[in-house]
């Protein structure tokens, strides 16, 4: 979960902001929105509960949770091989 979620039980208070800037520094953290339109949406709405990001360590599958869409699953590696990744 985002810091600051206490939407999951295992992490009362979401990630620590050390591995938050982890994320961050991989390109793989989505930040509160702030655009009027999201916000119009409800994008942002109850942040940062029930949001998150599942990554493996280099970041190469990352999972986004409730952030413009329900879920986002990215696979950042390079070449062909899927199952690799997982």
């Amino acid at each position: 979960p985002l810091a600051g979620s206490g939407s999951w039980a295992r992490m009362p208070q979401g990630m620590s902001a050390d591995e938050a800037e982890r994320l961050r520094s991989l390109g793989a953290l989505f930040d509160e929105p702030t655009s009027g339109s999201m916000l119009a949406s409800g994008v942002g709405r109850h942040w940062p509960d029930a949001r998150g990001v599942f990554a493996d360590r280099a970041a190469e599958l990352v999972a986004f949770v409730n952030d413009e869409d329900h879920l986002h699953i990215s696979v950042r590696r390079t070449g062909g091989d899927l199952r690799e990744t997982f």
